[in-house]
């Protein structure tokens, strides 16, 4: 609330100093005339650098613009340890005197939806017995999530709404192939049909994609894309029918409100005028899906999202989860087109371990660890065994040398790339999206990304005081169970040096297998993971 003598117009926007071209935390609404206003608002200051406070930058708008009031800071301290702020703050103006009576501002930082439930799946399918049993407390024994089956069963099984954001969604692809379980009615469609199928059920089906603006399929002109979306194609398959398909490219959350605004003034007009085969307001399945009935939102209040809860509180098994997205309409910005941007990756990798090797030798620590004892880069791959099927030599030298199928039939070795992105910390804590950890994914305005973030409040280190072995722990085990081909009594334990330098004799190994130019007897790599060829010396 603001106090003062003058009747002013009051908005405020949350700033970071240390980044001032970060993003926004966005304006609370404008109060007219009014000399106490209240503002009930809730938004999110994003955050991913070093900060000490959170600036609050007060205006007056006198309908010709904004004059800036003063500054409000609230110390991150106050912010972090989770409790409620509520106190009175000074605004400060441009010559850093008060420029108003104190003020008073409520805070809380969000911890994220409580009482939920969430499933980790490390592979859109990990078939029956190919990974080790890996015991978790209590008993109870992980299970690898089976993605794709578990999303076709939701859709067979979806009553009222199915709504499909992704970057890219092939309509032939079909989601089950060997179930594991029997499926209902339509399981055996291709995702399209499927999607179709539910949509002539009375199921409102959205699917928004991606637009590849270098994609195009119309009259002579048709292409892929540089991006290989099928965007056009997919499109085309859902037209004339229930399914709502959107391609759609990033606004800023300013932006996106300005466009949904227009397009709802665009159906009103077009109402007035009674315009035939123009789809009405409520058949735009994009927009407004808040006024559906039957879908629960949180109110306000400590206990307003109770009744979205999945989980109770005291179940350990409960989940706190958060989903992080960025928009922004400069997404579609070019890639690296330089070797000195292409070559900041190096740079950064060079400037992490100079970091570490400083602060080892702060500790008096260089003499007795390597900067690879904290920090390793991995990468992905794969080379199968020879098998009595491969192509002789003669037959792969009469097809062209630049042939990319030759060069893998020869080698029989390929690169995995996993689109999707995670990070497990402590077996606490896992993040798992789409941003790849470089700034044009992480600085919130460039690329859109979006993540799932969440722990369990059951299984923490200040909870059971001694190294979990919940779901996040299952998880990582999974995954080293198959990206290391196998587990080890010293991969419980990933803190540990002996763990590293485990990790990194088989990831050494696997590379050294993988660039073996010996095609008729090649080392047999372990698993998939590589050390990442570069070379870390002291000094």
């Amino acid at each position: 609330m603001i106090g003062g003598g003058a009747t002013v117009e009051p908005r405020a926007k949350a700033k970071t100093p240390e980044k001032p071209d970060a993003r926004d935390g966005g304006d609370v609404l404008i109060i007219p005339n009014y000399e106490n206003p209240s503002w009930d608002e809730h938004f999110f200051v994003f955050v991913a650098h070093p900060i000490v406070k959170v600036e609050f930058h007060v205006k007056d708008n006198d309908g010709f613009g904004t004059e800036l009031m003063g500054v409000m800071e609230i110390p991150v301290a106050k912010i972090v340890s989770g409790d409620m702020v509520n106190d009175w703050f000074l605004i400060i103006g441009n010559f850093g005197s008060p420029s108003r009576p104190t003020r008073n501002f409520t805070s809380q930082p969000n911890s994220g939806q409580k009482g939920g439930d969430a499933t980790l799946y490390q592979d859109a399918r990990v078939p029956e017995g190919k990974l080790p049993q890996i015991l978790l407390d209590d008993g109870k024994i992980y299970e690898q999530g089976k993605c794709q089956e578990d999303i076709c069963h939701a859709i067979l099984e979806a009553h009222h709404l199915i709504y499909i954001i992704g970057w890219s969604i092939y309509h032939p692809v079909r989601l089950v192939r060997e179930p594991s379980r029997e499926l209902p009615n339509g399981g055996e469609l291709s995702l399209g049909e499927l999607l179709k199928h539910k949509s002539e059920e009375g199921v409102r089906v959205v699917v928004l994609i991606w637009n590849d603006k270098t994609s195009h399929d119309k009259f002579l002109l048709k292409t892929d894309g540089v991006t290989q979306t099928h965007d056009e194609e997919t499109k085309k398959f859902f037209r004339h029918c229930g399914v709502r398909y959107v391609l759609a490219l990033g606004y800023t959350s300013t932006k996106l409100s300005i466009f949904k605004q227009q397009r709802w003034k665009n159906a009103a007009k077009w109402r007035e005028f009674k315009l035939k085969n123009v789809r009405r307001w409520h058949e735009n399945a994009l927009l407004r899906l808040n006024r559906i009935s039957w879908i629960l939102c949180p109110s306000i209040g400590p206990d307003g999202d109770r009744k979205l809860q999945v989980r109770d509180k005291d179940n350990p098994e409960n989940w706190h989860v958060q989903v992080f997205r960025s928009i922004d309409s400069g997404s579609v910005k070019g890639f690296p087109k330089s070797v000195e941007e292409a070559a900041k990756q190096g740079q950064t990798m060079t400037m992490t371990y100079k970091i570490i090797a400083q602060a080892l030798e702060k500790a008096g620590l260089s003499h007795k660890y390597h900067r690879l004892d904290d920090l390793n880069f991995y990468c992905l791959g794969k080379r199968e065994p020879l098998s009595s099927s491969q192509p002789s030599s003669q037959a792969m030298n009469q097809q062209s040398e630049n042939n990319a199928v030759a060069s893998v039939q020869k080698f029989r070795r390929f690169m995995i790339y996993v689109h999707a992105k995670g990070m497990i910390v402590d077996d606490e804590y896992v993040i798992v999206g789409s941003a790849n950890i470089n700034q044009r994914s992480l600085r919130g305005s460039r690329d859109i990304e979006i993540a799932m973030g969440g722990h369990q409040p059951h299984h923490t280190w200040a909870r059971k005081k001694r190294h979990l072995h919940g779901q996040f722990y299952g998880y990582r085990m999974s995954l080293w169970a198959e990206h290391l081909g196998d587990l080890e009594d010293s991969l419980r334990e990933p803190q540990s040096i002996e763990c590293v330098k485990r990790v990194n004799r088989i990831a050494k190994w696997n590379w050294k297998a993988y660039v073996d130019e010996d095609q008729h007897n090649p080392k047999e790599m372990r698993g998939h993971l590589m050390q990442y060829p570069i070379q870390v010396i002291l000094g």
